[in-house]
């Protein structure tokens, strides 16, 4: 099994090989006494259309199954990974820039609830949920968290190639 819960226990996702299913995690509420309602959506892999990378709500990185099967490069990098474009957010050569989120929007086959999103990088503190000014951008929590979100980023490119290949059988 592959996981991610995100750094403020909000959700997360998990992609299980052997069932070829993906289980996402999202926190509902908190109760009075601050323990947590999750709520969970699984869904078999083949049901993903398109998956997005933002930084600050920026889109950075995008694919969809359409674009996969025609050969047509939807990505916003071109070369480097997520992990390259830190630098080039902004025309300012600026140590300073502060990351607020870095989050993973999916978009599925489901009537209900067709677009979810995975934080891999917030601003809000976990334990007060005060928002924070965000993280500089050459600080641990961004580069563990484009880390991750790498790490995702390839999980569902294989994921959507291996239906694209069923399809084209």
């Amino acid at each position: 099994m592959k996981k991610f819960i995100s750094n403020d226990y909000s959700n997360g996702i998990i992609y299980d090989e052997h069932q070829d299913e993906v289980l996402l995690i999202t926190k509902k509420f908190t109760k009075n006494d601050g323990s947590f309602e999750f709520e969970f959506k699984k869904f078999s892999s083949e049901k993903i259309n398109k998956f997005e990378i933002s930084m600050d709500n920026q889109t950075v990185y995008k694919t969809d199954r359409a674009s996969q099967l025609f050969g047509t490069a939807v990505g916003v990098v071109a070369l480097g990974g997520i992990g390259a474009i830190i630098g080039g957010l902004s025309g300012q050569k600026n140590n300073n820039e502060i990351i607020k989120s870095i989050q993973l929007k999916l978009l599925i086959d489901d009537i209900d609830s067709p677009s979810h999103k995975i934080s891999f990088l917030s601003n809000v503190d976990q334990y007060t949920g005060k928002v924070n000014n965000g993280y500089p951008k050459d600080s641990s929590e961004v580069r563990v968290a484009i880390k991750n979100i790498e790490r995702w980023q390839g999980i569902l490119e294989i994921l959507i190639k291996q239906q694209n290949k069923v399809v084209n059988s």
